[in-house]
């Protein structure tokens, strides 16, 4: 490109200011006959230019990764999903979790505390009580816990309150009194029985 010195030469002559837009015009006529744009070359080099083409692959890349990372606690166990199917269960510590194709579910191994609401019940010798209780379950199974029932903590309480009713009206206000510790061993049992599918295991 030559007319650079041309303008430099002649600045401030109007001779000079109309050789000068004759060269310009004489230069984009032969780039536009040849089929290019006069800034095409600058942009071909910046594509040519291998360090731009790495950062715009690397940083998405980079950025996707750290989005997919995940922590799960000592006490925490993940459920994954792959495609909506069943994929495995992951361990405490970093995990990737590839959104939107997998999915995690948290669950919890940890005891919970599940407070049973007192209700009236009347006992083989038709006396009128109100009897409070408490429960205490973990989940053994996080897998169960998550596809076998949609909500756990409601259905152990649901389940809780209509065995204490039918276990506790099959004794006498004595029996109660004096021999509890098998009459709770009997009511875990039974519910035992019916949260076992579910992953789970009154303590």
């Amino acid at each position: 490109m030559t007319f650079g010195p041309i303008a430099v030469g002649w600045h401030g002559s109007e001779w000079g200011a109309r050789l000068l837009r004759a060269v310009r015009y004489r230069f984009i006529h032969q780039e536009s006959l040849r089929g290019r744009h006069p800034t095409e070359q600058v942009w071909r080099e910046r594509q040519e230019d291998p360090v731009d083409w790495l950062s715009f692959l690397v940083i998405p890349i980079l950025v996707y990764l750290v989005v997919s990372l995940r922590v799960l606690k000592q006490y925490e166990r993940g459920v994954v999903f792959l495609l909506g199917r069943f994929a495995g269960v992951r361990g405490p510590g970093l995990t990737l979790i590839f959104v939107p194709i997998q999915q995690m579910v948290r669950v919890s191994l940890r005891t919970v505390t599940m407070q049973i609401p007192s209700q009236k019940i009347i006992t083989k010798d038709n006396v009128s009580i109100d009897i409070a209780a408490v429960a205490y379950y973990h989940i053994t199974d996080p897998e169960k816990a998550v596809i076998a029932i949609e909500n756990v903590f409601n259905a152990i309480n649901q389940i809780s309150q209509t065995t204490v009713r039918n276990v506790v009206g099959r004794f006498s206000l004595d029996q109660l009194l004096s021999d509890t510790a098998s009459i709770n061993d009997q009511i875990k049992n039974v519910i035992d029985q019916h949260t076992e599918p579910w992953g789970t295991q009154v303590t």
